[in-house]
């Protein structure tokens, strides 16, 4: 991968942007408030600009008021874009899981071992910290309130966990791990998401799980004292990638099903 069209990128996509003076896959690109980020997404569009969003760990509203904004070559499309693997032999028997990475802040959906979506999230924040652990999908709601909060109204939810109520749902993502355990999508992913998991099934009576959902793999640590590992990409265009260390780890937890 070259720098070329990073440059064609900063320069004819993001004109009122002042973009770092570095080459390589993706640039870091300072932005001058909404209006800047309007120009951006007319300028590449809205498939170019989810892309935008999505490697920051970004959603449109947080995008914003982002003071810089890490751009990538125009050539690397979303699934250049991934930091998973498109293919994972060792669950290629495996109908579906769901990874979600906390170091990289990303979801990675596999089924019969293949990458099928990708996308970022918001864990926990520091003082609710998401735990990780093997889960597999319970229930579904279309639109669910929160048990901790009731004004926090929480679409597209896919619980993981009966006893305290970690999920997978749209909401806000910032840029950063803010959540309350839970796991936090772009609408985009958690609509996909939704649909695409299976859920438990239960006994009549609602008291005995008859079979388990989709498996869903938490692992890793997010470094709440460093930089965002995204936020260096511009001079470490491997800085998301997931070590062999980290799939290991993930397959660790994912064969406590077995």
């Amino acid at each position: 991968m070259t720098g070329a069209c990073a440059l064609v990128l900063s320069l004819a996509l993001a004109a009122n942007a002042t973009a770092s003076a570095n080459s390589g896959p993706y640039r870091a690109a300072s932005q001058a408030g909404p209006g800047s980020v309007a120009r951006l997404q007319a300028g590449i569009g809205g498939e170019r600009f989810l892309e935008v969003l999505k490697l920051n760990r970004l959603d449109r509203a947080h995008a914003l008021w982002a003071d810089t904004l890490v751009l990538p070559d125009t050539t690397l499309g979303l699934l250049g874009l991934s930091p998973w693997p498109p293919s994972l032999g060792t669950i290629d028997s495996i109908p579906k899981v769901v990874f979600v990475s906390l170091r990289i802040q990303a979801f990675g959906a596999y089924e019969y071992g293949r990458l099928a979506r990708w996308g970022p999230v918001s864990s926990g924040g520091p003082n609710a910290p998401s735990r990780p652990d093997l889960y597999f999908v319970g229930w579904k709601s279309r639109l669910h309130a929160s048990t901790v909060d009731s004004t926090w109204i929480m679409p597209w939810t896919v619980n993981i966990d009966r006893e305290i109520g970690t999920a997978l749902h749209q909401y806000s993502l910032p840029g950063v791990p803010a959540s309350h355990c839970c796991i936090r999508l772009l609408e985009e992913d958690a609509m996909w998401v939704y649909d695409w998991v299976s859920t438990w099934k239960l006994s009549r009576d609602g008291r005995s799980v008859l079979a388990h959902g989709t498996p869903v793999v938490l692992f890793g640590a997010y470094d709440y004292g460093s930089r965002p590992p995204w936020k260096r990409l511009p001079v470490d265009p491997h800085a998301t990638d997931l070590t062999p260390a980290e799939i290991a780890s993930a397959l660790h937890f994912l064969r406590k099903s077995e």
